[in-house]
Formats: structure tokens, C-alpha cells, sequence
């Protein structure tokens, strides 16, 4: 019998942060960019489940623990006590990671902070987490560990400054991400009209 992969997501609002207690403001700002804020973000989180069954349209089994993962973080200060993160930067990374750990018998766990960005941890590579990038047409994945001190996987300013350039052609495009880009994984192009191209790295 064939084995499906099932998936269910929702949406949860969430305060969470980009910034380490320990360090001063300065390196804080040098690690996290932009998102660096010692009061804090909001964000509307896509938390999406995924299981392996021999059962088609069995979604069901999903319901119970997505409603478990959304009530850890919906409507949830994740830096504060006695929120499991706190003390921790509560980065996409972590919250990913932490939610996987929650997450029962699920296969894997996937985050979404903005359309543009998102993580995925499975079970079988729970030592590392892949960022997936999106940059109008590409979407740009990276598969790296996180690091225990940040709670980041890859540098979201390394990777936009590569995928915010104009590229003259679609080689220079795949020789660049694969030159410049740290742990690149694979890429998705798309072509228009519901084509698209797929670029791994060792392609």
C-alpha cells in the first residue's frame, strides 16, 4: 500500500523576539538585522502539520494535535515567563523546533512568519531545520543546524542581499546561489504559466 503524506495548518498570533538577553544591544543588531528588538514583534504564524499514512483523505488525525501546537503560541508572549521559551531567543527557528518537540506523532512541523519566509523541521533531520526564502519568482531553500546562541539557522540579511539582485541571466542566477549562499539547498524558479525549475545543489 502506498504511503501519503497528509497536511493541516491554522493561523496563531504570537509576540515573540529576535534578541539575546545577554548581549548588548549592539551585537544584537549585528546577529539579527533589523528584527532585532528587545520589546519584541508580533507576527501571524501559518503552523502546518504533515504525518505519513496509508489512508487518503484522513486529515482528521491532524485536527487534535495542530489545535495542541496553535494553543502553546496563539495569543502568547513566548519571551516571558513561564512560556517554555523564555530565556531563549524566540526566533523561527526555536519556536519551529520547540512546536516539533510538542507535536506527538507528527512527521514534521513548518512555520510560516511572512508569506516570504517559513521553516520546516521533520523527525528524521531534527538536528537541523530548512529555511525556505521567497523573492518574487524564487523561492530559495537552505538546510543548516541552529546555532544555540542566535536561534538561527542562516543570516536572513546574507541570503536577501543574493535574491534582492538583478541577475542578466538564469545561469549567472544558479551559479551565484550556489557561489554565495551559505548551506544552499535547492531553488524554485518560477517560469509563469504554472512551469517552474528546480535547481538543487549538486545539480
Amino acid at each position: 500500500m502506498s504511503i501519503l503524506q497528509i497536511a493541516l495548518s491554522t493561523n496563531a498570533s504570537t509576540a515573540h523576539r529576535y534578541w539575546r538577553d545577554a548581549w548588548s544591544a549592539e551585537k544584537n543588531a549585528e546577529v539579527y538585522g533589523g528584527d532585532a528588538s528587545s520589546e519584541g514583534i508580533g507576527s501571524n504564524l501559518c503552523l502546518e502539520v504533515a504525518q505519513h499514512t496509508e489512508l487518503t483523505g484522513d486529515e482528521g488525525v491532524l485536527l487534535a494535535p495542530l489545535q495542541h501546537l496553535k494553543s502553546l503560541v496563539d495569543h502568547q508572549c513566548l519571551f516571558d515567563e513561564p512560556h517554555a521559551l523564555a530565556g531563549r531567543p524566540s526566533t523561527l527557528e526555536n519556536i519551529t523546533a520547540y512546536l516539533l518537540s510538542q507535536a506527538g506523532a507528527c512527521h514534521s512541523v513548518t512555520v510560516a512568519e511572512t508569506e516570504r519566509l517559513w521553516c520546516r523541521m521533520t523527525r528524521e533531520s531534527a538536528s537541523s531545520v530548512e529555511m525556505f526564502f521567497r523573492q518574487g519568482p524564487l523561492t530559495v531553500s537552505l538546510r543548516a543546524e541552529v546555532d544555540p546562541l542566535s536561534g538561527l539557522a542562516v543570516s536572513r540579511a546574507s541570503v536577501l542581499a543574493v535574491l534582492s539582485r538583478q541577475f542578466g541571466s538564469r545561469e549567472v542566477l544558479i551559479a551565484t546561489l550556489k557561489k554565495e549562499i551559505k548551506n544552499f539547498k535547492s531553488a524554485r524558479i518560477d517560469l509563469g504559466r504554472h512551469e517552474y525549475l528546480l535547481v538543487h545543489s549538486d545539480s
